[in-house]
């Protein structure tokens, strides 16, 4: 994960949450690329040797990502969350307070590859709130597919969500569900994930298969966000991003989440490490300008 300069006063437009974020400055480089030291030097030290700084493990918060997505008018699921502390709801008087559905979409402030996902009604929010025994059973089916599928994820994870780690979202009429890693210089990587029946969010390591998009389908669904995804890449200095995007039932593109950091799957490798290296050759001559 390549985080070229900090680029967080957009952040500090809207919401004064500078000094919750860490400084990057002190943050230890760390290119996570599938583990391979070999690749992590090959495309991070021609950065280095040109004196442009590398930053790493930092994840945007799905709060901090939706703060992003709202400043630069990209559709997203309207995220709730305690406007006071920019933090998820802690109490259940707190999420009275802010959050006014009667059905939504619960997430792990900081999860990763689906789990904990679920819609919940207001009353299996409240149970979860006051009875945490109660987690295991509206949870069951996602934690017997977490086991499944991430077995490295603590058990209690999407139980301990609930101390006040977890945020609500609207409930979208979501059609088609993609995953786009766009880089810097223009190539544009991506596949649509397909359920497998009775799956709620698409995700491959939940059991969604790759399909693989004409060059055609590709641009015309990047089109309508591609433009405002290059500005968040310019005004962060990202070298690519990894984007969760969707279409609903009116039409329209949105994104649901986006990363540094992206998984493999579903894409060719080979292709993906050389989109890479052009990306970064892209900014060292972009820098050397």
């Amino acid at each position: 994960m390549i985080l070229v300069s900090t680029g967080l006063e957009l952040l500090s437009k809207d919401f004064d949450i500078m000094n919750k974020l860490p400084q990057l400055k002190d943050v230890q480089i760390d290119l996570a690329i599938q583990n391979d030291t070999a690749f992590e030097e090959h495309v991070s030290q021609p950065l280095l040797a040109i004196g442009v700084p590398i930053y790493g493990q930092y994840r945007f918060s799905k709060i901090e990502q939706y703060i992003i997505l709202n400043r630069y008018k990209i559709n997203t699921p309207k995220t709730y969350y305690d406007l006071n502390t920019i933090q998820p709801c802690n109490s259940w008087d707190s999420f009275n307070a802010f959050v006014d559905l009667d059905e939504f979409i619960v997430k792990p402030l900081r999860g990763a590859r689906g789990i904990g996902v679920k819609k919940l009604t207001r009353q299996q929010y409240k149970d979860c709130i006051f009875d945490r025994n109660k987690v295991k059973d509206i949870f069951s089916n996602e934690i017997q597919e977490m086991e499944k599928h991430s077995p490295d994820t603590p058990s209690n994870y999407i139980r301990n969500s609930f101390n006040g780690e977890m945020i609500a979202q609207e409930v979208l009429d979501i059609t088609r569900e993609f995953r786009f890693i766009v880089l810097a210089g223009g190539t544009t990587l991506a596949y649509e994930r397909e359920k497998k029946e009775g799956q709620f969010c698409g995700g491959l390591s939940s059991g969604s298969k790759p399909k693989e998009l004409s060059l055609y389908e590709k641009n015309k669904i990047i089109q309508e966000i591609g433009f405002k995804v290059d500005l968040i890449m310019e005004e962060y200095k990202y070298p690519w991003l990894s984007l969760d995007v969707y279409t609903d039932r009116n039409g329209n593109t949105g994104i649901i989440e986006f990363q540094m950091e992206f998984a493999y799957e579903g894409f060719d490798h080979k292709t993906v490490r050389e989109s890479m290296i052009e990306a970064v050759n892209y900014l060292i001559k972009k820098h050397k300008r």
